[in-house]
């Protein structure tokens, strides 16, 4: 009860729960959109697979150094932007033929573009449980006391649930658009998939999970703590524990 008190603690576990919600959608509507909506050959959804795990290592170095220049709320804010764009315009720009047609300038763009996705993706998640440790500083100053175990447990429960909720949204989307099962074992349907599924599979594969991410982008803004709070927050902690009897 006590750190569901906390408006810092709130707002993250909200938008990290809604935040990975949308990425297990996604991710559950991956392969089914790189094979029958973009119709990438498997060598080249091998690449991308590569990209993203390159872009998440090098995500790593980068948040260290994004972090002595920008707010984390900054910081997260424009990795959310960074991924609603990208699931959510490609398929659109596929759609009304936008994009080149298929062949090494489409896939090159499309690696490209997961190296990127990879990255934010990183840089977001080491941002999101560095918030949470300074929201754990704040909750010690309003509460006198410290969580980081529930904090901490919080955050990668509503991660792993929104996981599974994300993987049930895509197979609830796939049944809602009438997308053939067992295609594996249906290669003539496989191979003539009606241009009304593929379109609708584009649609609840990138454009979907890209809302549910535009709303953890809005409820991100009811987070407060900046640079400056957290400084304010750190000097009156080390003022209480050097003089516990004096009342804040």
């Amino acid at each position: 009860i006590e750190i569901f008190r906390s408006r810092s603690f709130v707002v993250l576990f909200t938008v990290v729960l809604l935040f990975w919600i949308s990425q297990g959608s996604a991710a559950v509507l991956a392969l089914h959109a790189a094979k029958f909506f973009w119709k990438l050959p498997n060598e080249i959804i091998q690449y991308i697979a590569i990209s993203t795990a390159m872009g998440g290592l090098a995500g790593i170095p980068m948040a260290g150094l994004i972090a002595r220049l920008l707010e984390k709320r900054t910081v997260v804010a424009w990795t959310l932007i960074v991924n609603c764009a990208q699931q959510g315009l490609l398929p659109v720009m596929r759609i009304f033929q936008l994009l080149p047609d298929n062949g090494p300038l489409l896939y090159g763009v499309l690696v490209g573009l997961v190296f990127v996705y990879g990255l934010s993706g990183a840089v977001s998640g080491i941002f999101f449980q560095s918030m949470m440790a300074d929201a754990t500083d704040e909750h010690e100053l309003l509460f006198g006391s410290r969580r980081e175990g529930l904090y901490f447990a919080g955050i990668t429960l509503s991660a792993k649930a929104a996981i599974a909720v994300g993987a049930l949204i895509g197979g609830v989307a796939l049944d809602a658009i009438g997308f053939p099962r067992d295609l594996s074992q249906n290669i003539s349907l496989a191979l003539h998939l009606p241009a009304k599924a593929i379109t609708e599979l584009g649609i609840v594969a990138g454009p979907l999970p890209a809302v549910i991410s535009v709303v953890t982008l809005v409820l991100l803004l009811a987070y407060r703590i900046d640079r400056s709070r957290q400084m304010d927050i750190t000097q009156r902690l080390a003022q209480r524990r050097a003089n516990p009897a004096r009342n804040d």
